[in-house]
Order: structure tokens, then sequence, then C-alpha cells
């Protein structure tokens, strides 16, 4: 018995040892690590471009009352779907559901109507094929791009005595990448003129998104009468009286700001550094990134990054750390 006693003590005594230097090789492996991070930390550099920069804003400038929303949601639900009419039959229809909603109310159930019935052609268009985009044909097949949607609502809402202009511009959607110079429009979506002030209308966006290249249906109402100062970080008209903007900024300007979309103000955030989308760095292993808000510490925050090389996009997990204050995240990207 008292053999085996002095054998457990001797083992008992090995394992406290052997749980010790454990832990003293993980604290030497954490105290080289952290030798090792500060020598690759050095002064984040990035080229600078004289940038004039959108301040933002509040999401939306005008919005319907809650009783408002209510009544057009049920004025929505009461339209045939576009496979019980015809369009002509469907037009006159709207108009006299609408007849007695205001000007805000027969838009936003019109942006309802057209983002559920149509969907967008991304199969045609990935495949280099022509989409049908004329009033009947988008109506009657359900499948457009984004000139369809936009002349799609402008046509109807003339008939609902709303005015509304279509708008050519410069996006970035889900094919642009960081840097992509822009020769051509690539885009078109609406501006509606309510109490004498023009308000965009994306209901191609609104929609939904195209994933890979396939389109997914996903309602999105930011889209609806957004706040201008904030669309233009993703959409820049080819006519500059349509930016809407208190400033007016250029083409370089924008292909020169990140990718920012409404969904990015959606979630709470406000603003971002570096205020640059193309960044080079020089003599450095790592770049900070600042995303600013209102009760950070609260939120929970996951970084992906994907490399682009040669139009070809690798993503790498774990090479990023995270760290939470009130007013922000500061995320260093090794």
């Amino acid at each position: 018995m008292g053999c085996s006693s002095n054998i457990n003590s001797r083992l008992n005594y090995n394992q406290v040892i052997k749980n010790e230097n454990k832990e003293k090789r993980k604290d030497e492996y954490k105290e080289l690590k952290q030798k090792e991070k500060k020598q690759l930390i050095k002064k984040e550099e990035y080229v600078k471009v004289n940038l004039k920069i959108p301040k933002g804003g509040k999401l939306k400038e005008l919005e319907l009352t809650p009783s408002e929303k209510e009544i057009s949601q049920s004025v929505f639900n009461s339209l045939p779907k576009r496979t019980q009419t015809n369009f002509q039959t469907f037009k006159d229809i709207i108009k006299s559901k609408t007849e007695k909603l205001n000007q805000l109310q027969k838009s936003y159930v019109l942006f309802l109507w057209i983002c559920d019935n149509i969907s967008y052609d991304a199969k045609s268009y990935y495949a280099g094929l022509k989409v049908d985009c004329t009033l009947e044909g988008v109506f009657r097949n359900g499948l457009s791009v984004c000139s369809g949607y936009a002349r799609l609502y402008k046509n109807i809402a003339f008939y609902l005595n709303l005015e509304v202009e279509c708008v050519s511009c410069y996006s970035k959607g889900a094919s642009y990448t960081v840097g992509k110079n822009m020769n051509e429009t690539n885009h078109e979506y609406n501006v509606i003129k309510l109490n004498n002030k023009w308000y965009p209308v994306e209901s191609t966006w609104g929609a939904g998104n195209v994933d890979g290249r396939y389109f997914k249906k996903e309602f999105k109402e930011i889209y609806f009468l957004p706040n201008p100062e904030l669309l233009i970080t993703s959409h820049f008209p080819k006519d500059d009286k349509w930016q809407l903007t208190k400033e007016k900024y250029t083409l370089e300007e924008f292909l020169n700001w990140p990718i920012i979309t409404l969904s990015f103000y959606d979630y709470g955030f406000k603003s971002f550094e570096p205020k640059v989308g193309l960044i080079e760095l020089k003599n450095c292993n790592m770049q900070k990134f600042i995303i600013y808000g209102d009760n950070m510490n609260h939120k929970v925050a996951s970084c992906k990054i994907i490399f682009l090389y040669e139009r070809q996009k690798f993503e790498q997990d774990n090479i990023s750390n995270i760290n939470y204050y009130n007013d922000r995240f500061e995320i260093d990207c090794i």
C-alpha cells in the first residue's frame, strides 16, 4: 500500500510539473508571437488621393408614416400577380386601387409590386445573351436587367400621374472590382419627384442581389427613396444633375472610393477609414481598417479577407484581429 501511495505521489508530481511546463511553453510562445507582431506592425501607409468623400447622414430623408405604410401594404396585397393579368389591365387595376393614395404611397406600392414580381435575369446577363427589356416583354416574362426594371417603373408611374425619370449611371454592382476603370455606364435606376424634390428609386437592387452568377430574391426596402449622399458611393449618375447631393463629385473620385452599399448604413455603421478603395502597402505587413458607429462594443463582427490576383479571388481566414470600442471596430489585417 505504501509503495502504491509513493508511486501515485510521484505520478501526481510529474503531472504537475508537466502542466507547469506546458503553461510555461504557452506563455513563451505567446510572448514570442507578440514580439513578432510588434516587428510586423509599422505605420500604415497607403496611396492618398485628394478625394472628396460624401459625408453621409440618415439612411432616408423621406419616409411614410406607419399609417401610410400600412394602407400601402394593404393595397399592394390586393393587386394581382404578374401572371394573373396582362400589362394594360394591370395598369388600369393599380391606377384604380391607388386613386385615393398620396404620391408617396403610390410610388411605394409600385416599388413593392415590381420588386415582388420581376426577377433579375442573371443567367442571360452572364451568358452574354440579349435580354428583352421592352415593357411588354418584362411584364410577360417577369425577367429583366436594370433597364427593364427602370423603364417599367417609369411607365407605370406616369400612368399613376407621378413624375419619374430614368437615370443612367456607373454602378459598383456584383461584377465590379475595386480599381476597375469604367469607360461607359453599366446601370439604370429611377428618380421620382415628390414634394418638389427628386429622390432615387432603385427597384433592381431592391428586388434582391446577384450571388455568384445567380439572382437571389431578397426584398430590400432601403432602396426606396434612399439618401442620395449615401447611394452615390455605389451609383454615380452620368448626368451630374442627378447626383442630388450637396457637393458635386467626379467619376475619378467615385472610382477611388471603397465599395460601400446601403446595407453598410442599414446595419447601423456610420463611416470608415481609410477612405480609399485601392490601398498600396509600403514596407508594411499590416493594414488597419476602422468602422465607426454607435454601441459598437455590443455588436459582433467577423472579418473576411479576399485577395484579388489576376482577376481571381482568394479568401484567407484567421489573418485579422478585431478590437471592439464603444464607437468603432478596429480591424488589423495581417
